[in-house]
């Protein structure tokens, strides 16, 4: 079998032949589309990604991206696409979509409905520094505060995340930057997670910090909140117990708070609402 295999590929690399599945696209040329699709949906017109970005949403090394802009290890993705040839325009959509997450962002149809809203959601998250706070049910808070973490690079593609989800991101595409939880951790867990997560971020430069679901753990570190917030934008979301009242009064920092709500009947689309923070009472 080594032996005509061997015969097949003298014969045809010696009269310049083609064998299936002759892909007509270099592994770079693969990778340099990928990279401009993503540059349109990441960053606003005009901008792109740097290749080490790229490789921070991705979770891989710079190295193994500039390895595979410059063709090699590209291969697999060759391979895959042409498994997608073979299949039907339908089963080639329906099979991404099985294998594909969501991926939140303020563009999304769940929250674009509504363009007043999206346009203030804009503009929140363009504010360098501050704390918003997302308070509703699970489920659309996370949608959007996960879309709130991937919107970011759209204000500036250098901006990065940091931040504690104790959500598992198996059904939406999680914030690079952003670490999750397996399972929600108990009260003594979250403390300790709590902790790490602002020692963390106090020594670090990231411009956008996430803390969804982490009530409980981080609701001790009110004066580290509210010091972090005037150097960066916080988004903190939960179903807040009365302490968070106290805290939507800081001052000086800019303060909003942002009510989330399924709108019945609307095949999952979100309800935002804005509302005066001095006015919001938090969950007795």
């Amino acid at each position: 079998m080594e032996h005509k295999n061997l015969v097949h590929q003298d014969f045809q690399s010696s009269n310049g032949l083609l064998v299936a599945p002759a892909y007509n696209k270099s592994g770079g040329e693969v990778v340099r589309a990928l990279k401009k699709a993503l540059d349109r949906v990441e960053c606003s017109a005009g901008q792109q990604l740097e290749q080490k970005q790229v490789g921070h949403l991705l979770g891989v090394s710079k190295s193994t991206v500039h390895d595979w802009f410059h063709g090699k290890l590209a291969g697999p993705l060759q391979n895959f696409l042409c498994v997608c040839e073979r299949l039907t325009e339908t089963d080639r959509i329906l099979i991404l979509r099985e294998l594909c997450r969501p991926c939140p962002r303020l563009d999304h149809p769940r929250l674009a409905h509504d363009t007043e809203a999206l346009n203030r959601l804009k503009v929140s998250l363009a504010q360098p520094a501050g704390l918003t706070f997302v308070v509703g049910p699970s489920e659309p808070r996370t949608f959007l505060v996960t879309a709130l973490g991937h919107s970011i690079t759209r204000v500036e593609p250098t901006r990065r995340v940091c931040g504690l989800d104790i959500h598992r991101p198996d059904s939406f595409v999680p914030v690079a930057g952003v670490f999750y939880c397996h399972t929600p951790p108990n009260l003594e867990l979250a403390r300790q997670l709590a902790a790490q997560i602002i020692d963390q971020v106090e020594s670090s430069e990231t411009e956008l910090v996430i803390l969804n679901g982490i009530w409980s753990g981080i609701s001790q570190f009110l004066k580290a909140i509210q010091r972090l917030a005037t150097t960066r934008h916080l988004i903190v979301g939960d179903d807040f117990d009365p302490a968070f009242d106290g805290l939507t009064r800081v001052g000086p920092n800019p303060v909003q708070v942002v009510a989330v709500s399924p709108i019945p009947g609307k095949q999952g689309l979100i309800h935002v609402d804005f509302r005066p923070s001095v006015l919001f009472r938090g969950k007795k």
